[in-house]
């Protein structure tokens, strides 16, 4: 019986004693007699549903967190580790993960600020009498502003 070869975790049974019983598990139990409840599913629940932290029931995996996917550098975060998460990278965080800073800016100020050396909106690289002019000018202009060096 479901109740006596299968822990009362089955939608049915087949099979007979001698040769052996085939539990056909209902929720999300599995086992030879459905006796386990899979991490990230909940027995208090008759594993029928996730426990907190995780979802997508049947296939329970954690959910996905800004902290711990997306470098804690994402406005929100959704999805699950199974099927992969998706972050909304603040300020000018990048990757799928928002782990990398865009060039110009400064990751010490959280990708909000530019990084030095970089100026305007967005974060470009300043000119300078070394990188630009080959370091043979004394001065250099940009946008009718005179630098001296």
């Amino acid at each position: 019986t479901v109740a006596d070869d299968c822990n009362g975790h089955a939608t049915a049974v087949s099979g007979i004693k001698r040769t052996g019983c085939f539990c056909q598990c209902s929720n999300g139990w599995t086992g030879a007699t459905c006796n386990t409840c899979p991490f990230g599913f909940d027995e208090s629940a008759d594993c029928g549903s996730c426990i907190t932290g995780y979802s997508g029931y049947p296939n329970c995996s954690r959910t996905c967190t800004k902290e711990q996917d997306c470098s804690d550098h994402a406005t929100e975060v959704s999805g699950t580790v199974l099927f992969g998460c998706q972050c909304n990278c603040r300020n000018e965080w990048t990757n799928t993960s928002c782990n990398v800073c865009r060039l110009g800016y400064n990751p010490n100020d959280d990708c909000s600020t530019c990084a030095a050396g970089f100026a305007g909106n967005p974060c470009s690289r300043e000119c300078s009498v070394d990188l630009d002019c080959g370091g043979s000018a004394r001065a250099l202009s940009v946008e009718g502003l005179n630098t001296f060096s």
